[in-house]
């Protein structure tokens, strides 16, 4: 990479903006131009071709414009992108949605994962906390008609999940009071995880009967606390002009039309770094071509965490993206925490 300097910085800058704005190569004359640099053109090419050099550059054909790489692209984020705060009009969108949406953690992911696609124009994905690491705070067992009965869950964090359970066989209603008094002495303060591990030697003293009918609740927790994946249908950016050509791009089609790939993405990503994340082409696992990006921002409820996304082109707007995402970040975490029984 050249010495940095402000004058090489502020050209990768502009060219950058604008090929985000219009996917046209950059030439030094728009830039002379149209900023008011006050260099010569042929400053400015000197400038681009050192930077080309560096690979934060390329030029397409024979045209005497640039295009930034992926590399530079990166460098801009992650250094050169000025700190935008997230436009009141964009704030007032989200603030409207969220105060509308019911107060269940699965309506506010689905409403999350609909509403980044609609603000990024991108495809915008949610993956919801990681429940097995919550503690359990609470346990209830309601009795409903028939063989079924209402499993209620409070995880540490004001999350609660409620879970329909159908008996596979005679249902015994007088021993459900006790199978719940059980279920909250022997469970409460215990992760998910660790009961998962520990069940039977923690209800060894049960009967047959009573002991199948905790490994049927338990096994119903499970299905229900599994980390589930929002996303928005939003394909369109495969239309942009940078994919048209893309031999690639009928395979990111295909893919990002089943659940592959989001389950790709789960696994590539840390958790653990609170900061917006930005891959690009080959460090995304899941994409063969150079053309896309992915940006990511957690989410935290107290100590669970889960996943914001945006998948797009590398041509995407990120000054626009990134404080969008940590608002809504924000905004998720406030939601959850309006109330402890969500």
């Amino acid at each position: 990479m050249p010495r940095s300097d402000k004058l090489s910085d502020s050209i990768l800058n502009h060219i950058i903006r604008e090929y985000v704005s219009t996917a046209q190569a950059v030439s030094s004359r728009l830039l002379v131009e149209k900023y008011q640099l006050r260099v010569s053109t042929a400053t400015v090419r000197n400038i681009m071709a050192k930077l080309e050099e560096a690979g934060l550059l390329t030029h397409t054909h024979t045209s005497s414009g640039r295009v930034p790489t992926n590399a530079g692209m990166k460098y801009y984020v992650d250094t050169l992108m000025p700190e935008e705060d997230i436009p009141e009009d964009t704030r007032q969108q989200i603030h409207s949605q969220f105060g509308a949406v019911q107060n269940e953690l699965e309506y506010i992911l689905r409403l999350t994962s609909r509403l980044i696609s609609k603000l990024s124009e991108e495809i915008g994905v949610v993956l919801s906390p990681l429940l097995f690491n919550g503690r359990l705070e609470d346990i209830d067992l309601v009795d409903l008609s028939g063989q079924r009965f209402l499993l209620v869950l409070q995880i540490d964090g004001g999350i609660v999940k409620t879970v329909m359970v159908e008996s596979d066989g005679e249902l015994n209603r007088r021993r459900l009071p006790v199978i719940r008094d059980l279920l909250k002495e022997r469970l409460r303060g215990h992760t998910l995880a660790d009961i998962q591990g520990r069940l039977l030697s923690m209800f060894e003293d049960l009967s047959t009967g009573d002991l199948h009918l905790v490994r049927r609740i338990f096994s119903h927790i499970e299905r229900s606390v599994t980390p589930e994946l929002h996303n928005g249908s939003n394909f369109e950016f495969l239309e942009q002009p940078e994919f048209i050509s893309d031999p690639s791009r009928n395979t990111v089609i295909s893919l990002l039309r089943t659940d592959d790939w989001l389950l790709r993405l789960r696994r590539s990503v840390s958790f653990r770094d609170s900061r917006v994340q930005t891959l690009f082409g080959h460090e995304i696992a899941f994409v063969e071509g150079e053309n896309c990006a992915v940006v990511l921002k957690n989410y935290q409820i107290k100590e669970l965490e889960g996943l914001l996304a945006v998948v797009g082109p590398a041509r995407m707007p990120y000054h626009r993206i990134i404080p969008m995402l940590e608002y809504i970040s924000e905004k998720i975490n406030e939601k959850v925490s309006e109330r402890s029984d969500i």
